[in-house]
């Protein structure tokens, strides 16, 4: 991204909280499980129907916050 910043783009960073991500959470989680590089997936890997379909909904979770 700094290549793009100095290059003159507009950038900006956002912090989402992974119970407004679900998917990418769960997609981040099973990252060891897939190795290093690209990988693309051509349809919905069964670990993700469920996250998906409960955004797509609307079903909303809440954040635990530690003491």
């Amino acid at each position: 991204m700094a290549q793009k910043v100095q290059a003159g783009w507009k950038c900006s960073v956002k912090h989402i909280f992974r119970e407004q991500n679900v998917a990418a959470d769960v997609v981040a989680s099973k990252s060891s499980v897939f190795g290093p590089g690209v990988l693309y997936f051509t349809e919905v890997p069964d670990f993700l129907v469920t996250c998906l379909a409960e955004d797509a909904i609307g079903v909303s979770r809440s954040r635990v916050v530690g003491a």
